[in-house]
């Protein structure tokens, strides 16, 4: 091996990288101008190889080495004591021919800008499993780090692929770029689905790509993508364990392929941006949560689930979809190709929530409508919330609702208003049912319905109040004769239709009546006697 410098310095414990350590000093040792290095710092010990620098840092403590040069190695670098070790590539490169790195206990965090490359075929350049149950393991590459190689980063099993690589935590920030896979987690990794099986999480500032898959997830394992960009031919493949995909873009890329059924080791990458095998050999459960992102396939369909040799219906993904943009460029006018037993298990259970957007080339695809619930989707592919209408009837009145349509469940107030003259007399509310049929919806004695599955229709009958009873006015006294003007004895009303008398005798002024009333106006008499 070409003999390089490379520095090691010792660096206070790091909260975030999960282990408490000692801080050692290595030593001062100049370092010769001969290796043509720079090293900061007054505690520093120059060391000729990468694997020397290694084996010089004791357990427990956290070091960090500097690269001071390009550094090829002739066999994989292990990792197998509880050492906690960041290397600092320092705009440097690390490469082997096959596998590069490979951890089994302890931290390593790759930092720095710079690159780790395997020159090989069919290895990992990065390789990550325990070497026992009661290892702790982890793993970090930084944002400004690049992983190549066939496949950048793989999680096993432990050593051998004896059984589950418990206990190991992966953080990628930087870019993996593999000429087969990205990222694989595979071997016998929690098959029944263990708690403590490998964690995850690719942050924002990372970027995955495969040719044949961006992600492979055939062990058990817990992967969240938080924002990240991942690409393949298929985007993202699993065949076990959780994924968490948040606000992710993810995209697959290559010619739409049948999947094959019967394959019970490695994956036919389909061209979609999610790939599921719902495949009982490898895992008791899928589950897959998709909160937000964009996930398209350029060939296929956005999410494709089939089920392998050996799986029923027991094996079928768990699914949630919480918004998101999902675009499939394929033949027909189908978003979601998946298993029979998926239509099955999701005919009664809706997993697709509003907001989210499907479309295929371009265009709305109601087939995703089969998996939601009160929901539709507009000419844009946007699922939205079903609402229902509310119409009202009434004669004599009017029936005020506060709403005109409203989602299942919704609370609506009804208020009533007559016509002068007019009560309320009855009201129904009722809707129409999926079998045509109309249902009576309960009033509360508040005014308020909650808001069935389905058109409602209230109608109010107003009846007319009665008319009260006419009781005729008293008779009216007659004139105060002070009131009287008494040089005009015929002041006063006269009614229209006078009684006849039967006799009527006059003395002098005075008139009287006998059998009937006499309302009559009489002007002042001369002194003249009548018989």
């Amino acid at each position: 091996m070409k003999n390089k410098l490379l520095g090691i310095m010792s660096v206070a414990a790091l909260s975030s990288f999960g282990w408490m350590a000692n801080t050692k000093a290595e030593g001062v040792v100049g370092c010769s101008s001969s290796y043509e290095a720079s090293i900061t710092g007054s505690s520093q010990v120059c060391y000729d190889t990468l694997e020397n620098a290694v084996a010089s840092v004791e357990e427990g403590v956290e070091t960090t080495i500097v690269l001071n040069d390009n550094v090829t190695l002739d066999a994989k670098l292990t990792l197998d004591t509880n050492k906690l070790l960041t290397i600092n590539l320092n705009s440097k490169k690390i490469s082997g021919n096959g596998v590069v790195l490979s951890l089994e206990k302890g931290s390593l965090k790759l930092t720095g800008t710079g690159e780790v490359n395997n020159t090989g075929s069919n290895y990992a350049t990065v390789q990550v499993m325990s070497a026992s149950d009661s290892s702790n393991v982890k793993l970090v590459i930084d944002q400004n780090v690049k992983v190549t190689g066939v496949l950048p980063v793989g999680i096993f099993g432990q050593r051998a692929y004896s059984s589950v690589s418990r206990n190991v935590l992966v953080q990628i920030d930087g870019t993996l770029d593999g000429t087969s896979q990205g990222l694989s987690v595979n071997g016998k990794i929690g098959t029944n689905g263990e708690a403590t099986g490998p964690k995850v999480i690719i942050n924002p500032t990372a970027v995955i790509k495969g040719t044949a898959a961006g992600i492979y997830q055939a062990g058990y394992s817990d992967i969240t993508i938080n924002g990240a960009s991942v690409e393949g031919y298929s985007g993202i493949v699993t065949k076990a364990g959780v994924l968490n995909l948040n606000n992710a873009n993810v995209k697959g890329t290559g010619n739409y392929v049948t999947p094959e059924l019967t394959n019970t080791n490695g994956f036919t990458a389909t061209g979609s941006a999610i790939q599921i095998e719902s495949n009982k050999v490898y895992a008791k459960r899928i589950e897959v949560n998709i909160n937000d992102g964009d996930y398209t396939s350029s060939h296929g369909y956005a999410i494709e689930e089939y089920l392998a040799s050996g799986a029923d219906e027991t094996s079928v993904v768990d699914i949630a979809v919480d918004q998101g943009t999902f675009k499939s460029n394929i033949a027909g006018d189908k978003s979601l190709n998946v298993s029979d037993a998926f239509k099955t298990k999701y005919e009664n259970k809706p997993f697709i929530a509003a907001g989210t957007t499907f479309t295929n080339n371009g265009k709305a695809t109601e087939d995703v409508l089969t998996y939601t619930d009160d929901l539709k989707i507009n000419e844009d592919g946007v699922i939205e919330e079903k609402t229902y209408n509310i119409v009202t009837v009434s004669t004599n009145g009017e029936v005020k609702v506060d709403k005109v349509s409203a989602k299942v469940g919704d609370v609506v107030t009804v208020t009533t208003l007559a016509n002068e003259g007019y009560e309320l007399d009855t009201i129904q509310v009722t809707y129409e049912n999926a079998k045509g049929e109309n249902v009576i919806v309960v009033l509360g004695e508040d005014g308020t319905f909650k808001m069935p599955e389905g058109n409602v229709k209230i109608v109010a009958n107003f009846k007319e109040l009665p008319k009260p009873e006419v009781i005729p006015d008293p008779e009216q006294p007659g004139e105060d004769p002070a009131e009287k003007d008494p040089t005009d004895p015929g002041k006063g009303d006269l009614t229209e239709n006078p009684a006849t008398l039967d006799n009527i005798a006059v003395y002098g002024t005075s008139l009287t009546a006998f059998a009937g009333t006499l309302l009559v106006a009489l002007k002042k008499l001369k002194h003249k006697r009548m018989f």
